[in-house]
């Protein structure tokens, strides 16, 4: 999921707003980075 987010930020958008869990994992991938 990490791999998608970085390399298409908008379809990674799109899949942490359909679900919340991913969102978590989102800003954590962001913070970490």
């Amino acid at each position: 999921f990490l791999d998608l987010n970085l390399r298409c930020p908008s379809l990674s958008s799109v899949t942490v707003s359909n679900c919340p869990v991913l969102n978590r994992i989102s800003i954590t991938s962001n913070n970490l980075q």
